[in-house]
């Protein structure tokens, strides 16, 4: 995570080293025996979006951290409530910590590379 992302965690750039990165853990070593459904797997950009939702920033604020405009923030959420089936944000954030998608252990909540298209796992 570098400086400018920081305001998602609250931390300042001292404190950032290492942070944003994608969370190793024991599931994302067993995720393919696990037959992880691919509707629970998405994009980097899409993870960094619902990481951010579950800190309770508002699609401005998103669009803002990530460069992006709310419309394209606000197409990736409902993108998201589509494949959890969830009618609202807290919905999605709700299923998302249900199925293991969000890491709840740790603040702010992160995405298990496991759950992240295109990333490995070593």
């Amino acid at each position: 995570m570098n400086a400018e992302n920081a305001a998602f965690s609250g931390l300042g750039p001292a404190e950032v080293a290492g942070a944003g990165d994608l969370v190793d853990c024991a599931r994302c070593r067993t995720a393919e025996s696990a037959g992880l459904r691919p509707h629970h797997r998405l994009s980097r950009l899409d993870s960094m979006i619902l990481e951010a939702v579950a800190t309770g920033l508002s699609s401005v604020r998103i669009a803002d951290r990530l460069h992006l405009s709310r419309q394209a923030v606000d197409y990736h959420v409902k993108g998201m409530q589509r494949r959890f089936n969830a009618v609202n944000r807290v919905e999605l954030v709700s299923k998302a910590c249900v199925t293991g998608v969000l890491d709840v252990g740790m603040w702010p909540p992160k995405v298990p590379c496991c759950f992240v298209l295109g990333q490995r796992v070593t």
